[in-house]
């Protein structure tokens, strides 16, 4: 997502917590070419399997190339947990928007990143968010979460400063997984 917008001109900066994402992101984004990699994500999959090729499929990555952006464009990438690198004063005031896709779970305290969020935006920015709530911590022992349902979620961005303009509901979304699978599960998402 962040190379997308970037590509597109925007300056962007991403970011992740989670250091297996950080180095396949990296891989991906300063070791790779077009094309360059080939993986069989689907091999190990033994059930809900309808033909032998399915399971045998090829992915290709990356599907673009990582160095294709053009040479004006301002693209970072921010290491370290959400509210621990945007809390700080240097970034109030700084974003004109802040894009999300499959975030806002991730929290321990949704109520925070909205607080975050609605800092570091400059005023009139715009905060866009896609996604489900599947609250990462809701079943991790000795993790205190909050799980909200969108319905208690919603007045709460608004609380934080956060205006909402558009809304969307029930938008099907899958994440990582074999299309071809006799066993599919969709996300419902919300679209802000």
């Amino acid at each position: 997502l962040t190379w997308e917008i970037a590509n597109l001109g925007f300056q962007s900066q991403g970011n992740e917590f989670s250091y297996f994402m950080l180095l396949a992101s990296h891989m991906i984004l300063n070791r790779s070419q077009k094309d360059q990699h080939t993986l069989y994500p689907f091999i190990h999959e033994t059930t809900n399997v309808l033909k032998i090729s399915h399971q045998l499929r090829q992915v290709v990555l990356p599907d673009v190339d990582p160095y294709s952006l053009p040479s004006q464009s301002k693209f970072s990438m921010s290491a370290g947990d959400f509210l621990e690198v945007y809390s700080e004063k240097e970034n109030f005031g700084m974003w004109d928007v802040v894009s999300a896709c499959f975030f806002i779970d991730t929290a321990h305290n949704v109520i925070q990143y909205f607080e975050c969020i609605s800092r570091i935006l400059k005023p009139g920015g715009l905060f866009i968010n896609f996604g489900p709530l599947l609250f990462h911590y809701a079943d991790m022992p000795n993790e205190l979460s909050i799980e909200i349902s969108y319905e208690e979620l919603r007045p709460t961005l608004e609380y934080c400063g956060l205006k909402i303009v558009k809304e969307e509901f029930d938008l099907p979304s899958k994440y990582a997984s074999n299309k071809y699978s006799m066993l599919q599960m969709t996300y419902r998402c919300i679209f802000l």
